[in-house]
């Protein structure tokens, strides 16, 4: 978020800026993290890790929300976690097309929240919300899809889903909404390691294909005008 970038290495999970990616700082050691989302105002990194989700803030890293061993350990249940644009941490559990949302307190602890994220597929990848549209990416066993949704409150999100963008055979890597919130643009990997950068206009519902390469994405940030990439193994940046 903004000019600081979180990255998950073979040594833990570290923090660098914009201009320096290589001089990075170790925030946490464990190598494990996984679902990195930053807060909307940029100063919180939400990840999960080992069944755990942890917090970290002003240099400090601790854990809010331990989820039960019994549910972690079913091979059907995934969970992810993301930011409501008012700042608050929500937790996603999916699988088999079962989704339970919980609204996560930053002083541990979580509560259910009664409502369901639109998806027409297996299991919850991603979530990305803003202040009119709610952006699902769901997979199954034949690729991956994003579901575009209306955003009706804080707590509650359209099941209907207005597009249904299907990739056969393809992973989404990264979705971000554009800078005026008119489209989003998604990150695809292929079965030959290749990423394509695509921009889909919410308006006529149309695709373009922005460009493809080998490096994998990482990220997207189109306020930023740019997007973040591993590149035989070195983060790198790469105009939008």
């Amino acid at each position: 978020m903004g000019n600081r970038v979180a990255l998950v290495l073979e040594d833990g999970m570290r923090l660098g800026t914009a201009g320096d990616l290589i001089g990075t700082t170790l925030i946490d050691k464990e190598s494990g993290a996984a679902n990195l989302s930053w807060s909307p105002d940029g100063g919180k990194l939400a990840y999960w890790r080992d069944g755990e989700l942890w917090l970290w803030r002003e240099q400090t890293s601790r854990m809010v929300w331990k989820v039960e061993t019994e549910a972690m350990s079913r091979p059907r249940w995934t969970w992810r976690s993301f930011w409501d644009p008012a700042g608050g941490l929500f937790a996603v559990k999916s699988g088999l097309g079962n989704t339970q949302l919980y609204r996560v307190n930053e002083g541990g602890g979580a509560s259910p929240v009664e409502t369901r994220l639109c998806h027409r597929l297996d299991t919850i990848g991603s979530v990305l919300v803003q202040e009119k549209w709610v952006a699902v990416v769901s997979r199954d066993d034949y690729g991956d899809a994003l579901d575009l949704c209306v955003r009706r409150t804080n707590k509650s999100y359209s099941q209907t889903s207005k597009w249904h963008w299907r990739i056969q055979d393809h992973s989404i890597a990264a979705v971000a909404f554009e800078k005026d919130n008119s489209g989003l643009y998604v990150a695809v990997l292929d079965p030959d390691g290749e990423s394509s950068i695509y921009f889909l206009n919410i308006a006529d519902q149309s695709e373009d294909k922005e460009w493809s390469g080998d490096a994998r994405v990482l990220a997207i940030q189109p306020t930023q005008d740019r997007v973040l990439m591993l590149e035989r193994g070195t983060p790198t940046f790469r105009p939008l």
